[in-house]
């Protein structure tokens, strides 16, 4: 007690030294860019207005209740108030001001302008029937997608375009969805395929990393004594000695003959009649290899007392028995020939995580008793709260984010992909250990422990309307009419308001269906692929517009080895050769007369579908049987 400290001490250590900082005292200080603020920030903020000669606080939002869209700044009107209570108890004087409107940008374009007045307005006005909004709606689009896959490509075509066309900078455009689980891999991929990297500051699992996996998975086996399942996850998380082959015939021939438990250990004796000495052998050999290093780490857990022995010991292992750093470098050093650098940056950050809860775990408990199952739960828990942070490659890089995190400052183009019901604003709130409820209760009897949901919704809101009216030159939106599994899906209540204050603005079909094939042709995988489809409608009796026929002249005279193989694929032919008598002879064996007997209903089989003959006569594939008693086999024994 009293050795260590958390976040919650830090922010405590704070406040005891604020009224000693020479840094602070007698210095102005400004707060902006905050929505909220939780209340121990609350208690550093009342500190630092005791020591600063001014703390002032800059908040989105107007205190006039008469305004049309007086219920949107709520929540800045009940920070405002927080704020002044803190000061007051503190005998500290409050002076509320607005920011005169001759410090507004002045370069905003009229359709973000009026975005910024009408968008929560009640009730709004539609462009040109405000005043001062004249010709407001240049600048935005409004798109409706087919999918997903469509909505990400038309993104990905648009901000191509603003970049190739209109000499915009990636800093100068910000991507934003709210939808970083499913839409968010298929942004990327996308606008991968059109030589764009998109970089994200999304919060990840890093339990799933492959690291991870092999170390808990190893006390996974020994906890729950060479569970085959968990046996598996530490050879197949890439660290282990054995290739993918030999992994494969070990896991089949464990399914086939139920090797489960403590079986792994022991040398294997069934099937050497199907296997034969030599391959039986081969098999004995690879279980020896992988069970190798599980039993050396079970005696570690064995001789362990306490959880520092653990740690030491388990450090010892890592290094020198199964050489994992080294595998991580050549881990990270793939990563990085593969052109994802952003992985193997990660990738090193995972090591660190890990060492660092172990460091950790050492310090805080390292006397305690050494209990498996205790140890490897208070890991899994430690690395779950942790986060990695990553830099953007480049300086002038794409980004993309969520509605609540994203904070940048003036960018020209906000392109919102995913401006769907239930997503944008975003409906589920993160999972945590008090119900919305609880939250409420506790909130009503003055007890802050988190963000009651009506503030999250709030703050999700002065989002929407701080950086939809962000942008200084273009807006685009879109929004799917079904998801990826092909369900209809309804456009977000944000999306319709767009649409309802500017009702001469149309909304666009998405790029792959609407038509002008001009916009995906491109130097990329992308237009490598739209090419191919429009080739291979050449066969089918349509004729080749006019610019991809411009595009495949253009690959032929300058990259011809990336035409190629595109036009091999497309002049390929599935011509079907004799088997040989030798194959057939192999294949469709004879009796013991030297006959072949046929069937009346194997020459239908033929007739109707030759390769069917051919799986069912000659390949006879068999159905992979376990070794143990089937219901269909109970009655045999009885």
């Amino acid at each position: 007690e009293g050795k260590y400290t958390d976040s919650e001490d830090y922010i405590n250590l704070v406040l005891d030294k604020i009224s000693r900082s020479r840094l602070i005292s007698g210095n102005n200080i400004w707060f902006y860019g905050f929505d909220s603020f939780t209340p121990k920030a609350l208690s550093i903020m009342g500190e630092l207005m005791v020591n600063a000669a001014e703390v002032n606080v800059v908040l989105t939002g107007s205190e006039n209740l008469q305004e049309r869209d007086a219920e949107l700044f709520e929540l800045s009107r009940r920070v405002i108030d927080m704020l002044a209570a803190e000061a007051q108890s503190r005998g500290i004087a409050v002076t509320r001001k607005e920011i005169p409107a001759a410090y507004a940008f002045a370069g905003k374009a009229p359709a973000m302008s009026h975005i910024e007045r009408e968008l929560y307005a009640l009730p709004a006005k539609a462009a040109g029937q405000a005043e001062g909004s004249g010709g407001s709606d240049k600048g935005l689009t409004l798109l409706s997608a087919s999918g997903p896959y469509s909505e990400a490509e038309s993104a990905a075509c648009f901000v191509q375009r603003l970049v190739r066309d209109k000499g915009y900078r990636y800093s100068d455009i910000k991507v934003i969805c709210n939808d970083q689980d499913v839409r968010g891999p298929i942004l990327k991929r996308i606008f991968r395929e059109y030589g764009m990297e998109l970089f994200s500051d999304a919060r990840k699992d890093i339990l799933q990393s492959p690291i991870l996996q092999f170390v808990i998975s190893l006390l996974d086996v020994v906890i729950e004594k060479y569970r085959s399942e968990a046996l598996f996850r530490v050879l197949k998380s890439g660290f282990s000695d054995l290739t993918s082959d030999e992994i494969t015939d070990l896991e089949n021939y464990g399914i086939k003959y139920r090797i489960k438990g403590a079986m792994w250990k022991r040398r294997f004796v069934k099937g050497e009649k199907e296997y034969g000495t030599e391959e039986l052998g081969r098999l004995d050999e690879i279980r020896s290899r992988a069970a190798a290093p599980l039993e050396a780490f079970e005696e570690i857990l064995k001789k362990s007392r306490t959880n520092r022995d653990f740690i030491e010991s388990l450090y010892k292992y890592l290094y020198e028995a199964v050489c994992l750093p080294e595998k991580i470098t050549s881990f990270m050093d793939e990563q990085s020939e593969g052109g994802r650098q952003d992985l193997a940056e990660e990738t090193a950050q995972i090591w660190g995580c890990l060492v660092h809860i172990l460091d950790q775990i050492a310090g805080i408990s390292g006397e305690d008793k050494f209990i498996p199952r205790t140890f490897r739960d208070l890991l899994k828990t430690g690395l779950s709260q942790m986060d990695i942070g990553l830099l953007p490659p480049a300086k002038d890089g794409l980004m993309v984010g969520t509605m609540q995190r994203s904070r940048s400052g003036r960018i020209k183009a906000l392109v919102v992909v995913g401006a769907n019901e239930g997503i944008l604003p975003q409906e589920k709130a993160d999972a945590g250990l008090f119900g919305s409820e609880e939250k409420e209760l506790f909130n009503e009897r003055g007890i802050r422990l988190c963000k009651v949901d009506g503030v999250r919704l709030m703050e999700e809101r002065m989002g929407i309307y701080r950086n939809l009216s962000k942008p200084t030159e273009i807006l685009y939106v879109s929004c799917a009419l079904a998801d990826a599994e092909g369900n209809q899906i309804k456009p977000s209540p944000v999306f319709n308001k767009l649409h309802e204050i500017f009702p001469d603005v149309p909304v666009e079909r998405d790029v792959l269906n609407r038509g002008d094939s001009i916009e995906l042709i491109n130097g990329n995988v992308s237009g490598l692929r739209h090419m191919t489809e429009a080739m291979q409608a050449v066969s089918e009796g349509r004729e080749l517009a006019h610019q991809w026929q411009q595009m495949a002249d253009w690959l032929k005279a300058e990259k011809p080895e990336e035409l190629q193989p595109i036009i091999s694929g497309l002049s390929f032919t599935n011509h079907q050769e004799a088997l040989g008598r030798e194959a057939a002879a192999e294949l469709f064996k004879k009796d013991s007369s030297g006959d072949l007997s046929v069937s009346p209903s194997r020459l239908e089989k033929f007739s109707r579908c030759p390769f069917s003959h051919l799986a069912a006569y000659g390949l006879r594939p068999e159905e992979r049987r376990i070794f143990e008693i089937a219901p269909r086999e109970i009655g045999d024994i009885f």
